[in-house]
């Protein structure tokens, strides 16, 4: 067993064969077990876990395919890359996730003052 199998096999709960492994990818156990120990793409890491019903971002990262770091920048709501966004659209984004529209024009009016 590859060290990529027993890691989506402690996401999974139990083991991932590579017969299941060729099962989900459409491939033979022969080209499973090719893969495997080539080592699993990206993609067919995601297609894994998307069949068995493991978080690919998840498996990604157990599987250094991903860093945490990459992760953690991941795009937010309005599709801004948290590590590339304006310290502006940060304390908005901020301001609108923490407090009511009414608490804010109070803010906003206290100042204003």
């Amino acid at each position: 067993m590859t060290v990529q199998q027993e890691r989506l096999g402690a996401l999974l709960g139990h083991r991932l064969t590579a017969v299941r492994i060729g099962e989900i990818l459409n491939v033979t156990e022969k080209t499973a077990r090719k893969r495997l120990h080539d080592g699993l793409a990206a993609g067919d890491v995601i297609a894994i876990c998307r069949a068995v019903g493991v978080n690919p971002v998840e498996a990604l990262v157990q599987l250094e395919l991903l860093t945490t770091g990459e992760v953690t920048d991941f795009v937010d709501a309005d599709g801004v890359l948290l590590g590339t966004a304006t310290q502006q659209q940060l304390v908005v984004e901020l301001a609108d996730r923490s407090i009511s529209t009414a608490e804010l024009g109070a803010l906003i009016a206290r100042r204003s003052s």
